[in-house]
């Protein structure tokens, strides 16, 4: 009921400006279908997940009275109810916003439904799970995003089991904000721009996988428990698919809380020999400002081999 008060409340205030500036409302319908019907039918593919969940309204007919009827009713005044809200906050978005330039759907469209125009190159994704690990997390993360000049997106998982429909998710939120609001304050107080994200998803790996994606990640810097107890895991499943599957750079942690770091191993890099004549930019400069010693492992395939892979880059 407080999500419905607050979409009545949001509806509200966007129907008052509409009203404010009608004639700019207006021309925000203009064309009225941009993309013609087949934009709608391409919408409609992307948004049907929002009707799911009403056939639950079934599994209750043993415990109510005349379910014959009830049941045909309450389903079909649920789907009139969402299907008014959902028209309502379209036409309020659509109406009552005046972007700079272009028109309302496109400023949404472009900036998915956000005002953020952040134009940080280098962003920084570091999943959470572990309230003990947040703050080492972050402690790592904070100074490459200073020397990049980037920020820091601190991600929550929720994860949903697969008979599931992934809005099912939703009334687990409240247990990632407490993680998220942690690491977004302890940013906040180092002097790096950081923000949330939430990803709901029937993997957690795969959560975390397409948020790299969407967010366009630079690196993802993600804590490792250290040990796996399934036999055909090396790390983890959700560790395994990151590192197979990342689309971007990936420094995975093993955090062991307050004992020393003994030993650093990192692999070489494959760059070409006039960037990196050695090893690449990162084991190079881990291994001259690191104060603990640094192993760097690359694996050897031949002097030609060898030779043509780093003139050809």
């Amino acid at each position: 009921m407080a999500k419905i008060i607050i979409l009545g409340i949001f509806i509200a205030y966007g129907l008052k400006r509409i009203f404010q500036i009608p004639s700019e409302a207006a021309a925000s319908f203009t064309p009225f279908l941009p993309n013609g019907a087949g934009g709608v039918v391409i919408a409609m593919g992307l948004t049907f997940i929002a009707f799911e969940g009403y056939d639950l309204i079934a599994t209750v007919a043993e415990e109510i009275k005349a379910p014959e009827k009830t049941i045909p009713r309450a389903t079909l005044i649920s789907l009139c109810v969402t299907v008014f809200i959902y028209l309502m906050v379209l036409l309020v978005c659509t109406g009552a916003i005046q972007p700079d330039s272009g028109k309302s759907w496109q400023f949404m469209g472009r900036y998915q439904q956000s005002k953020s125009t952040n134009t940080y190159s280098y962003r920084i994704l570091v999943p959470l799970h572990n309230p003990d690990h947040v703050i080492p997390l972050m402690k790592l993360a904070v100074p490459i995003a200073k020397a990049h000049e980037g920020e820091i997106i601190v991600l929550g998982v929720i994860d949903v089991p697969k008979n599931l429909p992934p809005h099912e998710g939703m009334r687990f939120v409240h247990h990632k904000t407490p993680l998220l609001r942690k690491a977004i304050d302890y940013g906040h107080e180092q002097g790096v721009e950081t923000r949330s994200a939430i990803r709901i998803a029937h993997q957690v790996w795969d959560g975390i996988l397409h948020t790299a994606e969407t967010e366009k990640a630079t690196l993802v810097l993600m804590g490792w428990k250290g040990f796996t107890t399934t036999r055909d895991r090396i790390m983890g499943e959700v560790s395994d698919k990151v590192v197979r599957l990342a689309p971007c750079d990936l420094i995975t942690v093993k955090l062991m809380g307050d004992r020393p770091i003994r030993l650093i191993v990192l692999g070489a890099s494959k760059e070409g020999v006039f960037s990196n004549v050695l090893f690449g930019e990162i084991p190079e400069k881990v291994a001259r400002y690191a104060k603990t010693p640094v192993m760097i492992v690359q694996r050897y395939e031949g002097p030609v081999k060898t030779l043509v892979k780093r003139i050809m880059g």
